[in-house]
């Protein structure tokens, strides 16, 4: 075997295996490469040897070669690095230990209606002013979100629609919500009898609103979805006043 032959062939095999930990990909053996018009095998136990065994071949000179095997550098660490992505940072208003339940009575047709964002977490953008829930067939139900954004000295007030899946008894899921909407599955954890007041958020602990019927006033049954969103874990200092 050329000397070159077999310097860059152990440089091959030494990189596979370097990077196989993070790659979880076995080196198939036994192997060949041709360089050089030459055939070097790898044999099962790693010894490396000529001649024409070995199920993976290719023909290629030398400098082509030692581009390759750059290439797959590359191309092997781009993949190590894209097995662990980073992840956005994500604030976290609940105690995830704490049980959390949601209010099994609550019906698409009991959401419906235009709610006025009364409280919510500091983290979450808007502010939402308003939602107003509309009934779709299988419980499901269409959000319309009324959302103040000013530029400079104009504010307007933009709406959004997002359909929420029903997911089980007082809860629903976002199909596609922009960021201002809940971003995963939300539970309503407790409504007043006669629909008027509603604390509603996500198990995970990212969002959270007090919603009620009025813009003002209600000041029990706000003081009521507070005191239901502690008992769930939720951290009451994170929960803001939105102005309307």
């Amino acid at each position: 075997m050329r000397p070159l032959a077999a310097m860059i062939c152990a440089f091959w095999v030494g990189l596979l295996g370097a990077v196989s930990g993070c790659t979880s990909t076995a080196l198939p053996v036994p192997f060949s490469v041709t360089m050089l018009e030459e055939t070097i095998c790898i044999g099962q136990g790693g010894q490396i040897m000529t001649g024409p065994d070995g199920a993976f071949c290719a023909k290629a000179q030398r400098d082509v070669m030692i581009r390759v095997v750059a290439g797959l550098m590359v191309a092997i660490l781009v993949g190590c690095a894209q097995e662990q992505p980073i992840l956005p940072q994500v604030d976290i208003f609940r105690d995830l230990s704490a049980q959390i339940a949601s209010q099994t009575n609550v019906s698409a047709d009991r959401m419906a209606g235009r709610w006025f964002i009364r409280q919510g977490f500091t983290n979450q953008s808007g502010p939402v002013g308003a939602v107003t829930f509309s009934t779709l067939p299988n419980g499901a139900l269409q959000m319309a979100q009324t959302r103040l954004t000013c530029e400079v000295d104009t504010c307007l007030n933009v709406e959004s629609l997002v359909l929420l899946e029903q997911s089980g008894s007082g809860r629903w899921v976002p199909v596609d919500p922009p960021t201002a909407t809940p971003p995963a599955e939300f539970w309503v954890m407790w409504m007043d009898f006669d629909s008027r007041t509603a604390a509603i958020g996500t198990p995970s602990g990212e969002f959270g609103w007090i919603m009620d019927k009025d813009r003002t006033g209600g000041r029990d049954r706000i003081t009521a979805a507070r005191a239901i969103m502690d008992w769930f874990g939720y951290s009451l200092a994170h929960l803001q006043e939105v102005e309307h």
